[in-house]
């Protein structure tokens, strides 16, 4: 029997945990739903998910898996259970009973590996300790979503993991440099999507859609992004740009879309909203919040602009990359640069909304320019980001720990 046999052979035998925080439409979600469909099409490696809370993706996890759930009261009233305990000042969740209940019940289910997809597992994950499994974390954060759960959760992270798996180069640094853990212990696999084959047809007549539901003229360029409206997506910023680029009167008229962020009537949707009014650029400045397809927006987009402080490899960058479309993005804000590089869009300092101003309109300005750039975009995403390609190296890391 070959080496590689006897590795596949031993890995058959361990069966995987997976560990979501949660089953929202956001990134590491959607990224780890994209391997465990590679996993099952492709391997017969046998696996279970636990989603720590759930969300609008958990039927699709259930439907690929065997599914347990963190939460005793699942939704809006564990939430708010957990609210009252902690004005009480009780130190168990109300849950803490119906997670040793499920712990106990996975101790027999013979599990041989737990893959944690974020660095925010830390208190769920050491419940796990009966297992007795080597912890892989599965790390899409830069440093405020990492200290976001607080001190205790980080040490609870470093202490049960094993092997750490970094979603960019950019995560691998901030791990060694602020959190002291040893380069060999994290292998980087750029984060990746599974790159849907729209024709130029199917394209078109979704572009067409978006604007006419958004009030956008066929004439007018669209500068696009997506995103939660948080600190670090900076949606605020985005309106900034808007208005920076309305002020260089262009050409031709540049509307600008947010796709994401939740409800479109939500407070800060409408503060954002707000923002634009205020600045005379409400009629080019759209925020349709959440949507069932965002592919549907992002063929309406002549640019992408990533305008966050803090990302780390964003999936919605490769998502626009692979229709095509050149993206903008800040310095030192996470991993785009790694992706974007010198040959699919520009790379301007961090904060400098008006050299990002400049450089979408020099996009908009060459159709030359625009389309090579799009074109490399699509063409990277295809040969280094496709789950195709990234999914065997998550495999292999699996196999790996020991």
């Amino acid at each position: 029997m070959t080496l590689a046999v006897r590795k596949m052979t031993n890995l058959a035998e361990r069966r995987v945990l997976f560990v979501s925080h949660d089953a929202t439409q956001t990134g590491a979600p959607v990224l780890l739903l994209h391997f465990l469909r590679w996993l099952r099409t492709n391997t017969s490696i046998d696996f279970e998910v636990v989603l720590c809370r759930g969300g609008e993706l958990s039927s699709e996890f259930a439907a690929l898996a065997p599914l347990w759930h963190a939460e005793a009261t699942p939704g809006r009233l564990a939430r708010t259970t957990m609210r009252v305990a902690r004005r009480l000042g009780l130190r168990t969740s109300p849950d803490d009973a119906h997670i040793g209940r499920m712990v106990r019940q996975m101790s027999q289910r013979r599990f041989g590996v737990v893959y944690s997809n974020t660095f925010t597992n830390g208190a769920f994950v050491s419940r796990l300790r009966p297992l007795s499994c080597p912890v892989v974390t599965h790390v899409h954060e830069l440093e405020s979503n990492i200290l976001r759960p607080g001190e205790e959760n980080v040490r609870l992270v470093k202490a049960q993991t094993s092997h750490y798996i970094a979603g960019a180069e950019a995560v691998k640094s901030n791990l060694v440099v602020r959190h002291g853990i040893e380069c060999d212990r994290i292998d980087v696999i750029h984060d990746f999507v599974a790159t849907r084959a729209l024709t130029a047809a199917q394209r078109a007549q979704a572009r067409a859609r978006t604007r006419l539901e958004l009030g956008i003229p066929e004439g007018a360029w669209v500068v696009g992004a997506a995103g939660t409206a948080n600190w670090a997506k900076s949606p605020d910023l985005f309106v900034q740009l808007a208005y920076a680029v309305h002020r260089r009167r262009p050409a031709r008229p540049v509307h600008f879309v947010w796709v994401g962020g939740g409800n479109p009537q939500g407070q800060r949707l409408t503060e954002l909203r707000l923002d634009a009014q205020t600045a005379g650029i409400g009629d080019i400045v759209h925020f349709p919040g959440t949507v069932p397809d965002a592919t549907e927006y992002f063929c309406a987009f002549d640019v992408f602009a990533l305008v966050s402080r803090e990302d780390s490899y964003p999936l919605v960058c490769l998502e626009a990359a692979s229709l095509g479309t050149p993206i903008l993005c800040f310095d030192r804000a996470g991993g785009a640069r790694e992706f974007i590089e010198d040959d699919c869009g520009f790379v301007v300092p961090y904060l400098e909304v008006e050299v990002m101003a400049e450089r979408a309109l020099e996009l908009l300005a060459s159709d030359e320019l625009r389309h090579r750039m799009g074109e490399r975009a699509k063409a990277k995403v295809r040969e280094r980001h496709d789950v195709t390609v990234a999914a065997p190296r998550l495999l292999d890391v699996i196999r790996r720990t020991p």
